[in-house]
């Protein structure tokens, strides 16, 4: 048989479930003596909140979406995973809880689905692969938004210094003594892949470097293994470079884990803030 709020009530000593209840919920107005016996004899019977039953009376459901595109892989150690791992670990401090979410090119409504039938009460939206159509007509409904590893006029979201890293990265290369430094991404119409491409350039400019198209080379978009095929072919063109930067490094079978030089030659290894 589940606990109930009464029985709580009873082990804590407290006559009333109206201040039981506003302990549990996280409300204010109850003194501090009161709130840890409540919570201590919640602990001790392994009360559970039914969920289904508060979010009747409070019209809230203390649910977040995560959503992110189908091709990123959530293992422990990949960037999606690490945070999407990290936002559940602070939304339980909150006692709040994720549905998380996929979706494919041409699959946009699934964060509509989410809003319509489990009653989220935001979204975090993960990646530079979401359709900015679609961020803005979640916006102009009324969503609460937070975007990841992306970002658009008017709506929150949580960046990392895409061309300020690659500046950093570069100019590392060329403070080590290399000249000609290739860039390596998966596709330079992606908005990180193109921020970090700007802090190439425009570290090689200001360290006095020719821009050469011929040490850019992309993958192919949106494709497992891309960082590889980037690769295979900037060392398909022979060997016009002494250091390479652009492509994160991975573990992961189909990822490039690059490094400078070329075969034969002393190398440094060059990890920039790139996929």
């Amino acid at each position: 048989m589940s606990v109930t709020i009464r029985d709580v009530a009873k082990r804590a000593g407290v006559p009333l479930r109206a201040t039981v209840s506003k302990v549990l919920n996280g409300r204010l107005g109850v003194r501090k003596a009161t709130r840890e016996k409540v919570l201590q004899a919640a602990r001790e019977l392994g009360y559970i909140p039914d969920f289904s039953a508060r979010s009747l009376v409070t019209k809230r459901t203390r649910t977040l979406g995560f959503l992110v595109h189908a091709r990123h892989t959530l293992s422990p150690h990949a960037f999606y995973g690490e945070v999407l791992s990290a936002a559940e670990q602070e939304a339980r401090k909150h006692q709040y809880h994720f549905l998380f979410a996929t979706f494919n090119q041409g699959d946009e409504a699934v964060p509509l689905t989410l809003l319509q039938e489990q009653r989220v009460e935001g979204l975090i939206l993960a990646g530079c692969d979401i359709p900015r159509s679609l961020i803005v007509q979640l916006k102009h409904g009324g969503v609460p938004l937070v975007l990841v590893d992306n970002h658009v006029p008017g709506v929150h979201s949580v960046v990392i210094d895409n061309e300020g890293g690659a500046y950093e990265a570069t100019s590392h290369l060329i403070r080590l003594g290399y000249t000609k430094i290739g860039f390596l991404c998966e596709w330079l119409d992606d908005l990180s892949f193109s921020e970090r491409f700007a802090g190439y350039k425009r570290a090689l400019h200001d360290h006095g470097l020719p821009f050469r198209p011929e040490l850019v080379a992309e993958g192919e978009p949106r494709t497992p293994g891309s960082g590889h095929i980037a690769a295979q072919r900037l060392l398909d063109q022979g060997p016009p470079g002494s250091g390479r930067c652009g492509q994160r490094p991975h573990r992961n079978p189909g990822h490039a884990n690059l490094s400078g030089g070329w075969p034969g030659r002393a190398h440094r290894h060059c990890r920039g803030w790139v996929r």
